[in-house]
């Protein structure tokens, strides 16, 4: 779904037309007994009255023992006339937005049975997005409907829950000057009496209440073929007649589209009944199994509702507070989409990405206030921060990991529903990496990075390195656990590099090819990140007593020992490297307890510059070494007579599919 602004705003500017107790009870309510399996909506449309007329049959499996009475959701301005069991009449009651039906016996669990209920009326205004509505274009009657969220209540009785998938036939009867679009596949129009019409539609994929949909008016259609790796597929198009020639440029552009999704989403997951557009006159789209709504023709509009058959339809999110996965996911299919396409690029896709930054930063993509509609559909977090959770998410696994992690997350879910949870632990399974970090600080918890740098190049032994100092200042969250690009250019070219960004104040060195010309952070803007500035370098890099950084592993230990210079106050220790080692084994290195004045005294006085010492520890195949010294000539007498101890560089912690170790210096 895609909301115009005007529609957004309507929902902030006005409350919801159900409590957010009668709600969540209409919601939950007593219907986890029972398995939809089909529904046959059987339904005439009255224009003149603005008024239906119908016969839901359903058919449902008991999921408990001695099952004896039923709830289905109906909006109780909808009048039910009859209830019935084969040819037996069932009583039944009406609590607040439900029909409580009275079975003609009790039902075991895994048994089966089909109630036919009888009602009509006009069909109200929802709490959601509307319903039924009947209203015109160009002055012709028009009807069509948009359930999302709990709307399907309004104009038809069943289960209007997210947990409950089911496979669906509506049969609508209407004016014969008029055509009748709706899920599925076309079963077949009958003439009925009166210049009316029956058509028939079936959708045999399961489905979730909200996605039924019905649209009908003298559409003209348009049907083209999509072919993709020796299948084939009708793609139909239902345009108003006015509008049929201005939707011709956009319209083209969708069988090419659906191979681009295909391609990395692997085939359409209705690839045996259809797809299509149907114009209506909401402002925005809605992605209906099959058959999308939609207000324009528009490329990207197209492209968003269209990645809803992947994500949305095909697998749905199993609750309200999850959106994000239906949402979240078509926002970042836009941005896939513009870098796929034919003629697309990936600065294409981060164009797009910009585009939908969003403007705050400080909620959550999770929702945690389901009851509210305006929350739900909120297009800041969960259309925008939702695509950025995907893009960021991309960056962390790489291309080739992250979309095998969708691909999976599709296979493992195909045709049922899911949680942030389920897609974290897919994640988790196909990457072999543990992602909580990622998600409890991007989806579950609000806020972004705010960075601040400082970076100085140095000379050792005839080896460039880049001295990088990055600060994080935002006030939330206190730490974000980030990999952050450093962009390096020097004499020799161009490269990327990528830290591993886990505190507050971090210290890092990079090798460099060459002369230093110029440093950038996070380029291509995969971090959601609120700030980036510059500061001055502090000296000394490695100053403290007890220091930690992350190293990334190797065959041996490289570190420097700056004996002091104009602006240190201590000699310090600088790790250039730390290798071969393997988890629960230590990685050796040295401690130096000499006088520190007289030490930064003779620094001083020798060149007035930090003054190194070299220090090698190779490690040998169980974690263990041997640690040389080399000092400068001008410091050997100083230091005669003074002792030289070894401590270990503990591993904190392991990250067995990147490599990266973080250590501390004791």
């Amino acid at each position: 779904m895609f909301l115009a602004w005007r529609v957004l705003m309507a929902l902030v500017a006005k409350p919801l037309l159900l409590s957010s107790a009668l709600l969540l009870a209409s919601l939950v309510g007593a219907q986890q007994s029972t398995d939809a399996l089909h529904y046959r909506l059987e339904l005439e449309l009255f224009f003149n009255t603005k008024t239906i007329r119908g016969v839901n049959h359903a058919t449902f499996r008991s999921l408990v023992h001695n099952l004896q009475s039923l709830d289905l959701d109906l909006d109780s301005r909808m009048k039910v006339y009859s209830v019935k069991a084969g040819t037996r009449t069932l009583g039944f009651t009406r609590p607040s937005g439900k029909i409580r039906i009275k079975l003609d016996r009790p039902y075991q669990k895994g048994q089966t049975f089909t109630l036919a209920v009888d009602y009509g009326g006009h069909p109200p205004r929802g709490a959601g997005f509307g319903g039924l509505i009947f209203t015109t274009h160009s002055g012709k009657p028009l009807a069509w409907t948009l359930s999302e969220p709990w709307d399907a209540r309004t104009w038809w009785p069943g289960k209007d829950t997210l947990g409950d998938k089911s496979t669906f036939e509506m049969w609508i009867t209407h004016p014969d000057t008029m055509v009748a679009v709706s899920n599925g596949t076309l079963q077949g129009i009958d003439k009925l009496s009166g210049s009316r019409l029956r058509t028939r539609w079936k959708e045999s994929h399961p489905m979730i209440p909200y996605l039924a949909s019905l649209c009908v008016t003298d559409y003209k259609k348009r049907v083209d073929t999509y072919k993709h790796k020796g299948r084939t597929m009708p793609v139909e198009f239902y345009v108003f007649p006015e509008s049929y020639n201005s939707w011709a440029g956009g319209l083209n552009k969708i069988v090419p589209m659906l191979a681009t999704f295909a391609d990395v989403y692997g085939e359409y997951p209705f690839i045996d009944e259809k797809y299509g557009i149907v114009q209506f006159t909401w402002g925005g789209g809605m992605e209906h199994q099959t058959i999308t709504s939609q207000s324009s023709s528009a490329e990207w509009l197209s492209a968003h509702e269209l990645s809803h058959q992947w994500w949305g339809d095909n697998v749905t999110c199993k609750t309200w507070s999850d959106i994000w996965l239906n949402e979240g996911f078509a926002t970042f299919s836009e941005a896939l989409y513009m870098e796929r396409r034919p003629g697309g690029s990936k600065a294409a896709y981060h164009s797009w990405m910009r585009r939908r930054r969003p403007r705050a930063v400080s909620g959550t993509v999770y929702v945690y206030n389901p009851s509210s509609v305006g929350r739900i559909f909120n297009g800041n977090y969960t259309y925008n921060k939702g695509g950025w959770v995907l893009h960021q998410l991309r960056h962390v696994l790489g291309d080739s990991v992250f979309f095998q992690c969708l691909l999976d997350y599709r296979k493992a879910f195909e045709g049922r529903s899911a949680t942030t949870d389920d897609f974290r632990k897919s994640c988790e399974k196909t990457s072999g990496r543990q992602l909580g970090w990622f998600f409890d600080e991007w989806v579950m918890k609000g806020g972004a990075p705010s960075y601040r740098y400082a970076t100085r190049a140095v000379r050792v032994n005839g080896k460039d390195w880049l001295l990088l100092e990055l600060d994080q200042v935002q006030s939330q969250p206190q730490v974000c656990i980030m990999p952050v690009d450093v962009q390096l250019r020097t004499s020799k070219g161009s490269r990327t590099l990528v830290v591993w960004n886990d505190r507050r104040q971090g210290q890092y060195l990079l090798p460099l090819d060459g002369s230093l010309l110029s440093v950038s952070l996070d380029p291509e803007n995969w971090i959601l990140r609120t700030g980036l500035t510059t500061r001055s370098f502090t000296l000394p890099f490695f100053g403290a007593d007890r220091h930690e950084l992350n190293l990334l592993t190797g065959g041996t230990c490289n570190l420097l020992l700056d004996a002091g210079s104009g602006r240190a106050r201590r000699p310090y220790l600088t790790l250039l490297g730390a290798s071969g080692t393997q988890p629960g084994f230590s990685v050796f290195g040295s401690h130096v307890p000499l006088n520190y004045d007289t030490v930064t005294s003779l620094g001083l006085a020798a060149l007035n510059s930090p003054v190194f010492a070299r220090f090698i520890g190779v490690l040998d195949s169980m974690g263990r070494g041997s640690m040389a010294l080399q000092l400068p000539a001008k410091l050997g007498l100083p230091l005669k007579g003074k002792t030289l101890s070894f401590v270990s560089l503990l591993p904190d912690k392991f990250d067995y599919v990147s490599g990266a170790l973080s250590l501390r210096l004791h």
